[in-house]
């Protein structure tokens, strides 16, 4: 079968991360597969495996814009991502992520192969920052043969929420572990060691991610352990202000903000706790990364993902969503009981067979013959 993956870039991004492993083992199946990038000409950040080709469609900055009111730009995106799908003569194209995917699905009217599109995030929860493109999603995401969320849960809560949406949901595989550092995790592990102590968060620099959330908690956290350091891996445009709130809070020497890493878990998995402090989610896959590492989480049990991903005081610790107190108390506690780390971090390890790549795509597989 001929498998096209269609996303703006190969940027950092959980959902590139998860795109990469999903086309890793479909060519590992003898699947013709072929990744479809559309936006600008910009470097990736992750390789692409041994086995899949890689075709982009060669847009100019200006055209891989998201201004509604550039119709001239947008006329030429949806041309741009036809004609770069049409090379590839596919059986099954998957959109991944939102903007991507209403432009893949218009571009995609008339053609004849099965049109499928990733949701990273629950919609209902999660609108596009600008309406007429929330107006948008709603009518074309019809067109899709199928729209694959990260959970049923959530699947099942988007049919009822928006009318004639075919829903299934499938979760992001976990990626291949590898905690052998390359030269940027070797001078963050270096700078790491002068804590006897060390916390790790990853994820974008957003809003969604919680990380002014994370600063305050760890605040605190640093009272009970003021030789406690911290480590966020990621990058965003919010990173101006996480730095200002550092320095706000005295936190200069303990946090450390790197940006995005090549090979995060060398650094995930030299540390004591991971900490998920997100709003809301489509999935976590940071936190299923961390689980994988064999390193213990604590995570707000926001609304999608971590409650599925966690089993609470088994493989990890829930706390309410958003609240800052608990969420330093259940990382106080844990990291005054080395016997609750140990059990914690032995159990998380479970989690790359309940999202291993050979499961996930098995899943999308089934769905391809339905």
């Amino acid at each position: 079968m001929k498998i096209s993956l269609v996303t703006a870039t190969l940027g950092g991004g959980g959902a590139e991360r998860a795109l990469l492993v999903l086309a890793e083992e479909f060519a590992r199946r003898d699947h013709e597969v072929t990744i479809v990038t559309w936006s600008g000409e910009e470097p990736d950040s992750y390789a692409v495996p041994m086995g899949v080709e890689r075709v982009r469609a060669g847009l100019s900055e200006r055209n891989a814009s998201v201004r509604w009111h550039d119709v001239i730009g947008n006329i030429s995106r949806v041309l741009g991502i036809r004609r770069a799908v049409q090379k590839t003569q596919p059986d099954v194209v998957i959109s991944f992520q939102d903007g991507t995917n209403e432009l893949f699905l218009i571009s995609s009217i008339g053609e004849g192969y099965k049109k499928l599109v990733s949701c990273q995030n629950d919609l209902t929860r999660h609108p596009h920052y600008n309406p007429r493109w929330e107006t948008l999603r709603r009518y074309v995401y019809r067109l899709a043969d199928r729209i694959v969320f990260l959970d049923r849960t959530q699947a099942e809560h988007a049919e009822r929420h928006f009318a004639g949406w075919k829903c299934d949901g499938i979760p992001n595989p976990v990626p291949e572990i590898d905690v052998t550092p390359d030269a940027k995790a070797g001078e963050v592990l270096e700078k790491l060691s002068r804590f006897p102590i060390r916390l790790v968060a990853m994820g974008r620099l957003a809003h969604q991610k919680g990380f002014d959330l994370l600063l305050d908690a760890f605040k605190i956290v640093r009272r009970e352990f003021p030789e406690a350091g911290l480590v966020i891996l990621g990058e965003g445009h919010l990173r101006a202000e996480l730095e200002e709130q550092r320095s706000r809070l005295g936190l200069e020497e303990g946090v450390l903000m790197p940006g995005r890493l090549s090979k995060p878990h060398a650094v995930i998995a030299q540390c004591d706790v991971f900490i998920f402090s997100s709003r809301y989610e489509g999935q976590g896959l940071a936190l299923v990364e961390a689980m994988a590492c064999g390193v213990p989480a604590v995570s707000f049990d926001c609304p999608s993902g971590p409650g599925l991903i966690i089993n609470n005081n088994v493989d990890g610790l829930l706390v309410p969503p958003e609240d800052v107190r608990a969420l330093s108390s259940a990382v106080i506690k844990l990291l005054s009981d080395e016997s609750k780390r140990e059990a914690l971090r032995l159990a998380a390890k479970n989690v790359r067979e309940r999202y291993s790549a050979t499961k996930v795509c098995s899943m999308w597989e089934s769905l391809f013959a339905a």
